[in-house]
């Protein structure tokens, strides 16, 4: 399209005023801009300084936004030509209108528009910048750093609480020292064997009556037939002189957890009645005492803990069949005080509870801990085996050894102790739990679990010896009332006649600390006994069955005393 030539400047327009139909020249489109207009440049116009640019609010947190459908961008109209400016001042420099968005292009109207100056027309606004703000993330506080740092040597400690264990404690004073014996063979041993390996048991219709002594003739004769070899075994047994209780083979094998030790004291019994029917009773009481020597010889065996519980039952039967044969003999006075002083001879020491046996328990339990860093022979170890326990979380084995340590003082400094019997048995298990917590947690759990279980037999120890002692004394004292029976012709008036030509000394009650309640008009000598109470005494069928009233019989259907 052809445009019009520049006028000069100097020169008045001659179109000046008019409208752009009335215009002469070529015809101009009604879309040109004014040559005024800021929109054209001008060669003699100052360019604007474009403001510096805003930075505007700090921007919000980032938002999904929407992707824009692009629009399609209008082209730019025809630039104009030259058209000289008319003479006057250059008007002041405007700021640069903002982008303008783009829209999508309208078609033409046909009819003619006035056209509107650039700067009467508003102009849209500018869209808000968007500016995507990001949070500044602190750092580690000095409280924080604290806090995990505690928290880390919290850990630490705890974890070192778990496993760490602590050195072996002195328990000199429990570890009893001496030679062992280096004797090549122990023939005693094999002749254990042999005897429990033969034994035969009873007929259960003969054990429901009652003891043996209440058993008739025939099913006596049958049950020592059928067990006439293991008579011969246990007769060879007791005849051996030393049992060399300290030789290194009796830890091979647990002789003493053998089940058939209870068919020894009632094939003695069996024996005892069986003679005393033919009227042999020297004999029945030799058999008698053969029982008590069993129950100290089972005693000098430290190898194992079952063998003094064996002796604690053979003891019991065999003070059961004396009282049973003193309520009912005839014999003199010199043969009731030969049996009397072997009987004696037999007497559970204290001395030998503390000093020996008490020591072999706690180095058994100690080889089951360790092994052989216990200290102890290699050739002494439990079955030849060696029971080190590996140490792991929740047992730690010297802490676990400690707590035995600790009550195997307590259970030494009870033995023999008056009023500690039976009644006391809760006080020695309470303070067998105070000293071991026993939460499966703890940081020796499991080693507390495993001396609680392990610790419960030995907790009956004082009170077992407390009663066996108990009853032993009581039938001494009945050998003595029947010596005096024997050689006076009457009953003494009080146990102080029995001393010191039928006793030596008389003995006090262990649970009372006085001296045994005897009772001459109804005949009895009697404890008492584990409650603490004075009963009046119990007389049974099977004589110091009771615990709570430990009682034997004289033996004369009236205890009144003999006038001279």
């Amino acid at each position: 399209m052809p445009t019009p030539p520049p006028s000069p400047d100097n020169e008045p327009s001659a179109n000046a005023g008019r409208k752009w139909w009335q215009r002469g020249g070529d015809w101009q489109s009604p879309w040109d801009l004014d040559p005024d207009s800021p929109f054209v440049a001008h060669p003699n116009r100052p360019r604007p300084t474009p403001p510096p640019p805003d930075p505007g609010p700090p921007p919000p947190p980032p938002t999904p936004v929407p992707i824009p459908v692009p629009i399609a961008k209008p082209a730019p109209p025809p630039e104009p030509a030259a058209v000289p400016a008319p003479a006057k001042p250059p008007p002041p420099p405007l700021p640069d209108p903002a982008p303008v968005p783009r829209v999508a292009r309208r078609p033409v109207d046909p009819q003619p528009v006035a056209r509107q100056r650039p700067e009467a027309s508003p102009s849209p606004p500018a869209p808000a910048e968007v500016r995507v703000r990001r949070e500044r993330t602190p750092g580690p506080s000095w409280v924080s750093a604290s806090l995990i740092g505690l928290a880390v040597l919290s850990f630490v400690f705890v974890a070192w609480l778990y496993v760490h264990d602590e050195p072996a404690g002195d328990d000199e004073d429990l570890v009893k020292t001496g030679p062992v014996d280096q004797v090549l063979s122990v023939p005693s041993i094999g002749r254990m064997e042999q005897l429990l390996g033969a034994l035969k048991p009873a007929e259960s219709a003969a054990l429901a009556i009652g003891p043996p002594w209440v058993w008739d003739t025939p099913t006596l004769s049958r049950f020592l037939t059928a067990n006439d070899h293991s008579m011969d075994n246990l007769k060879d047994l007791l005849e051996d002189e030393d049992w060399h209780g300290r030789h290194s083979a009796w830890f091979h094998d647990d002789l003493g957890s053998h089940p058939n030790w209870t068919i020894v004291p009632l094939l003695k019994q069996a024996e005892a009645a069986y003679l005393l029917r033919r009227g042999e009773e020297e004999a029945a009481f030799a058999a008698a005492i053969d029982l008590a020597e069993m129950a100290a010889r089972l005693q000098e065996l430290e190898s194992w803990p079952s063998f003094y519980l064996r002796s604690l039952d053979v003891h019991t039967r065999c003070v059961q069949l004396m009282a049973h044969l003193l309520s009912r003999t005839k014999l003199s006075g010199p043969a009731l005080g030969a049996s009397q002083e072997m009987f004696a001879a037999c007497l559970f020491s204290g001395k030998q509870l503390k000093e020996q046996l008490l020591p072999a328990f706690y180095l058994y339990e100690k080889k089951l801990l360790l092994g052989d860093k216990s200290g102890a022979p290699l050739d002494t170890m439990p079955k030849g085996v060696q029971y080190a326990r590996p140490g792991r979380l929740f047992f730690k084995n010297n802490e676990t050894l400690d707590l035995f340590a600790t009550t195997f003082r307590i259970l030494r400094t009870e033995v023999g102790q008056v009023l500690t019997g039976l009644g006391n048995r809760v006080d020695l298990r309470g303070s067998a739990r105070s000293v071991a917590s026993a939460g499966y947690y703890q940081p020796n759990g499991a080693g507390e679990a495993y001396y609680l279980q392990h610790i419960d037999p030995y907790l009956d120890i004082p009170a077992q010896y407390l009663m066996a002692r108990t009853r032993h004394l009581l039938v001494l004292q009945l050998f003595a009332i029947r010596r005096f029976i024997a050689e006076q012709k009457r009953l003494p008036l009080t146990l102080k006649e029995l001393s010191p030509k039928y006793l030596p000394d008389l003995p006090t009650d262990p649970f009372s600390g006085d001296l045994f309640q005897y009772d001459i008009a109804r005949g009895l000598l009697y404890s008492f006994g584990s409650n603490f109470a004075n009963d009046g005494g119990r007389p049974s069928t099977v004589p110091l069955a009771d615990d709570q009233e430990p009682t034997v019989e004289i033996g004369l259907p009236s205890a009144a005393p003999v006038r001279q």
